[in-house]
C-alpha cells in the first residue's frame, strides 16, 4: 500500500482534524529520520526501530512517535503482515512496561532531578530572607 492511500485512510477515520495533522507531521518526521516511506517503515520494524530509539531516547517521546505507526496498522490490518504489526506493538508495550516500572519505583526523570529543589532548601532560603529582612529592617 502506498503512502497516499495510508494517509487518506488515516484522514477518513481520524475524527479529530488536529490529531490527524499531528499524525501526518510525526509520519513525515519518521520518514525524514529513516530516509524511507512510511509503508517501508511499517514493514521493517527491526531495521527502523533502532533508528527511532537512538533519535528519541526519551521513552515518552519515542512512544508518542510510534502511535501513528500502530494507528496505521489498526486501520490497514488487512494489508500489512501480522508479524510486523506484532513487532511494533511489542516495542510499544515494552516502553509502557518501562514507564510503569519507573512510576512504581517513583523514580524521578534525570531532567527533573537536575532541577529539583528540596523543601529543606526552600525553608532555609525563606529563613535566610527573613533574617536579612530583620537585619535591614525592611
Amino acid at each position: 500500500m502506498n503512502k497516499e492511500l495510508l494517509i487518506s485512510k488515516l484522514k477518513k477515520y481520524q475524527k479529530n482534524y488536529k490529531s490527524y495533522e499531528n499524525y501526518v507531521v510525526m509520519i513525515k518526521a519518521l520518514e525524514d529520520l529513516i530516509g524511507k516511506t512510511i509503508d517501508y517503515i511499517l514493514k521493517n520494524p527491526e531495521e527502523c526501530y533502532p533508528i527511532i530509539k537512538e533519535k528519541y531516547p526519551n521513552i515518552n517521546t519515542r512512544k508518542n512517535m510510534m502511535t501513528p505507526i500502530l494507528t496505521l496498522f489498526r486501520l490497514n490490518s488487512d494489508v500489512f503482515s501480522e508479524t510486523d504489526k506484532n513487532k511494533w506493538k511489542q516495542y510499544h508495550d515494552d516502553m509502557k512496561t518501562i514507564l510503569g516500572v519507573r512510576a512504581r519505583q517513583n523514580k524521578m526523570p534525570e531532567k527533573a532531578e537536575e532541577n529539583y529543589v528540596s523543601t529543606e532548601e526552600v525553608e532555609l532560603k525563606v529563613k535566610e530572607l527573613q533574617r536579612s529582612r530583620i537585619v535591614t529592617g525592611k
